[in-house]
């Protein structure tokens, strides 16, 4: 048996060493391997786990791929080759990898696992869930699988499942805060009992290590309308968060100026108005042989998503949720290295290419997210409200609509929410009032540029007269209203990956409108920032 490379106990040790992540021993145990078996597919596929451990995804999807040239019947390497495509920005190579699994993978957990991981990532929960499910049917005791499961039924809006795999997780792990808070999120408190539980959680733990535990402290007593305790869980939570990130918010308001300078030296342009482009669209001067894209901008928690799910009801608007393919699409056209999201390098390199290369990078990302036979696609992830000038200029059928939100409730609400990897602004009330205030000064600046190619509305209003609004949005698009638009809670069962993916469920109300005069007392700093 050890004849075979598969099957030979240093392969067993090495894949042994790398899920303890035992890297050292993995490259001492490779070498041997090779000199035994210089040229096989389980050769090439320990290599490629060498060179991810590495950080190398390049290598080391040529390593997977190789190994699964000399086998093709090896699941193993055609998921971590998809793994590293979808690291390297070729989400299309992934997702055709992982609609070809042979049939063995249906036998191990960890790869059902990771290929449900991919699917995640890549926006496509409705193709992990099944595998998630499988996996956890042959590995019930996993705790990664089990979480992975519940995060993906939150984004498919199984919400009672979801409840229930928190619930037996917090069960067999009791001070892992992060599923109390996952948990906090899915339905409104009733009591104490959870409040208390997690209380004596964070009584467990230095301030810095509660982060997640705060955020859902401060849900739940909102829930229960104490407000003052609330908030100081809310502060907790910031102030920690914060500190722990080290950031500092000059680092995105001179982000923001570097797009509108750059801007403001390319070659001229002139958008066309949007009446133009639905005359020429009715006169069959251009043809739509794929859809329109419609990005849907603004700030975070500022009813973008609401706004979606009613768009995407209409038979002719489907969505691709929030992808970061435009920021990739702009390193792939400029070809600049750097780790900032945005320079003036980017931005000058960006005004010499042809502004359609922009686009054409950005439409071959998301191939395999457009809906089919839509005329429409809506892509809302909030911060491409940056870049509304550089998607009109590279996509001259593009529609933008700005959504808005009273400035107090907006602030407060991205400062109740735990963004893990973006929009680290809102961890101070000082920082998030002055990333509001760079927000309106992006909006007038595309405004006086482009105002014509934008829709303009704002939560209070379509909550208030949804169907006024929704008329108004139809009639921008040139589509016809259509009623299941506002009915979208029943109607519309597409999954949803964002912040507000359990809220989306429930139909238009005025709940969330003026919530932040509930803590008014305690929100000095960010007044004081909004009113200089």
């Amino acid at each position: 048996m050890a004849n075979f490379p598969d099957q030979h106990p240093l392969s067993r040790q090495i894949r042994s060493a790398f899920h303890a992540r035992q890297f050292d021993s993995c490259e001492r145990l490779y070498e041997e391997f090779v000199g035994i078996f210089p040229e096989s597919a389980e050769t090439s596929f320990l290599l490629g786990l060498l060179e991810r451990s590495r950080q190398h995804p390049k290598i080391s999807a040529e390593a997977f791929a190789k190994a699964l040239a000399l086998d093709p019947k090896r699941y193993d390497a055609q998921i971590e080759l998809a793994a590293q495509y979808s690291v390297l920005q070729e989400p299309n190579k992934a997702i055709e990898l992982l609609g070809t699994l042979p049939e063995g993978v249906q036998k191990s957990p960890l790869y059902l696992n990771l290929a449900g991981s991919i699917y995640s990532e890549l926006a496509l929960p409705q193709r992990a869930y099944p595998l998630f499910k499988a996996a956890l049917v042959l590995q019930p005791k996993a705790e990664l699988i089990k979480a992975n499961l519940a995060a993906c039924a939150v984004f498919m809006g199984d919400i009672e499942f979801a409840s229930q795999l928190y619930r037996e997780l917090l069960t067999e792990f009791p001070l892992h805060q992060r599923y109390h808070y996952y948990l906090s999120r899915l339905a409104k408190a009733k009591d104490r009992t959870h409040v208390e539980e997690m209380l004596a959680v964070a009584s467990k733990f230095p301030e810095q290590r509660n982060v997640f535990i705060n955020f859902a402290l401060g849900k739940e007593l909102e829930d229960l309308g104490e407000f003052e305790d609330s908030f100081r869980h809310y502060k907790l939570a910031n102030d920690a968060a914060k500190q722990l990130s080290g950031y500092e918010v000059k680092t995105d308001l001179e982000l923001a100026d570097s797009v509108l300078q750059s801007y403001s030296t390319c070659p001229a342009f002139k958008p066309k108005r949007r009446h133009e482009m639905v005359d020429q669209i009715e006169e069959g001067e251009i043809t739509l042989r794929e859809p329109c894209p419609i990005f849907l901008v603004g700030l975070p928690r500022s009813g973008t998503t609401l706004l979606e799910r009613i768009m995407s009801s209409h038979s002719k608007v489907g969505s691709i949720g929030e992808t970061q393919y435009i920021d990739t699409a702009i390193r792939k056209t400029v070809n600049v290295i750097t780790d900032d999201k945005f320079n003036l390098d980017i931005g000058h390199s960006l005004n010499q290419v042809a502004p359609e290369l922009l686009g054409e990078n950005y439409k071959e990302l998301i191939q395999y997210l457009l809906p089919k036979n839509k005329s429409y696609f809506i892509e809302k992830l909030p911060w491409n409200f940056l870049y509304v000038g550089y998607l009109l200029r590279s996509m001259p059928n593009a529609r933008i609509v700005w959504m808005n939100r009273l400035a107090e409730d907006s602030c407060f609400a991205m400062y109740k929410q735990p963004f893990t990897w973006a929009y680290k602004y809102s961890y101070n009330l000082r920082d998030v009032g002055s990333y509001y205030k760079k927000f309106k000064e992006v909006q007038s600046f595309w405004q006086k540029r482009c105002g014509d190619n934008i829709f303009f509305t704002d939560y209070e209003t379509l909550v208030s007269v949804p169907e006024e609004t929704v008329k108004s949005l139809c009639k921008y698009l040139n589509l016809d209203f259509e009623p299941q638009m506002l009915d979208f809670h029943r109607s519309n069962i597409a999954p949803s990956t964002t912040a507000s993916s359990v809220q989306i469920r429930s139909s238009i109300n005025q709940d969330s409108v003026a919530k932040w005069k509930h803590y008014e007392p305690w929100l000095g700093e960010l007044l004081e920032t909004l009113a200089e």
